[in-house]
């Protein structure tokens, strides 16, 4: 499948594999706005963020080609009806949940990188609601100088995402992705980086069948 690859393409593959991050994910919870939840995974796929978690106990999460402009694709999107069921999967990860408030005392710099984070965002109105908020770890703020309250999600994930990310290079954690990881990534990714690749696939399958056959 690699030859179909342009050598642009193959390079830029291995370039977002070997920067690619699954020690911080995101939590999406009930967002009305489809352009917020969008505009977040184009953000994310900048970061290098692998994985984002998509509550949808009240709101289903719609995509918007237009908004994410692509990056969809290359972002692995886990969803859950349940508030449970998620904050368990993720615990059972290893992840610690620091949820967003602009009521919290501590900064979004402050924060400690001793263990994969989870980072929680609520709904353009209520926020993060009260059942989510008592199964969090940690709280965390945005620091804000205007009369203003909170920032719009996306541009409060981009600014939580640069944070940590440097954080993270900054740090001597191994933090990219197993080699076994990036593997089975660039897998999917080779996949949705060829036109046709699932004929293609089935092309090459039937010819090693019909060759075993003789």
């Amino acid at each position: 499948m690699e030859s179909f690859l342009t050598p642009e393409r193959y390079e830029g593959l291995h370039f977002s594999l070997n920067n690619r991050t699954d020690f911080i994910t995101i939590v999406l919870e009930d967002l009305y706005d489809p352009l917020n939840a969008n505009a977040v995974i184009r953000t994310m796929d900048g970061m290098g963020i692998q994985n984002l978690h998509l509550i949808e106990s009240r709101n289903q999460f719609e995509t918007n080609s237009k908004t994410a402009r692509g990056a969809l694709k290359w972002i692995d999107l886990h969803r859950y009806d349940s508030k449970l069921d998620c904050v368990r999967h993720l615990k059972s990860k290893g992840y610690k949940l620091v949820t967003t408030s602009p009521h919290a005392t501590k900064n979004i710099s402050e924060i400690e990188i001793n263990k994969p984070i989870a980072l929680v965002f609520g709904n353009e109105r209520d926020g993060v609601s009260k059942e989510l908020t008592d199964l969090s770890d940690e709280f965390v703020k945005i620091p804000m100088y205007g009369f203003v309250e909170s920032f719009n999600i996306s541009v409060s994930v981009a600014m939580s995402l640069q944070n940590l990310r440097i954080k993270l290079e900054n740090s001597s954690l191994s933090f990219h992705l197993s080699e076994s990881e990036k593997k089975e990534l660039y897998e999917k990714w080779l996949m949705k980086s060829v036109h046709h690749a699932d004929k293609l696939v089935k092309k090459w399958m039937d010819l090693n069948s019909s060759s075993v056959d003789k």
